[in-house]
């Protein structure tokens, strides 16, 4: 799972992802138009190696919220993306 991926779930679903890395104060924010927003003052880290370390996510949604683990947010993302794939198939068959 990369960011861009996570961007495009975001988009797709229209739903904000939270993700920080483990003991650190480093926290990131994919809005619903797939921008990165890291809030706080510190913002000297790169966005790619917090999602490494990371461990945990919320989806957050008018809904409310969604904690999942890593892999929970992986399986999430790779059927999204294998759904996507599935439709995009069928709208060239028609």
């Amino acid at each position: 799972m990369n960011l861009q991926q996570l961007k495009k779930y975001a988009i797709d679903h229209r739903v904000e992802i939270k993700f920080s890395a483990p003991h650190s104060s480093h926290e990131c924010l994919i809005n619903n138009k797939g921008l990165v927003k890291i809030p706080g003052d510190d913002k000297d880290f790169r966005v790619e190696r917090v999602l490494e370390a990371s461990q945990r996510f919320v989806i957050l949604k008018a809904e409310g919220t969604r904690d999942l683990t890593r892999e929970e947010m992986e399986k999430v993302v790779s059927e999204s993306q294998a759904k996507g794939k599935a439709d995009a198939t069928h709208d060239e068959d028609e």
